[in-house]
């Protein structure tokens, strides 16, 4: 789980190539990202960073705002 901008928020990878931010207040996805190839594997990195697999390779992205939420923070 993260938070984006202060809203609760779920990140996912998928072999379709994208990545999709979700909204957990709505209920609604609220941005996708196309990419080249499948994402392996997804992760949240420190200061806002999004890391995640791409074939052989690692990739990061910069999300101002994205934080990731320890599981005290989570919401029920």
């Amino acid at each position: 789980m993260a938070s984006l901008h202060g809203r609760p928020a779920v990140i996912t990878g998928s072999k379709d190539r994208t990545i999709r931010l979700w909204d957990l207040e709505t209920r609604e996805r609220s941005d996708v990202v196309r990419l080249a190839e499948a994402v392996n594997c997804l992760a949240i990195g420190g200061r806002g960073t999004l890391v995640f697999g791409l074939g052989p390779g690692v990739v990061t992205m910069n999300a101002p705002g994205l934080t990731a939420l320890t599981p005290t923070q989570r919401p029920l």
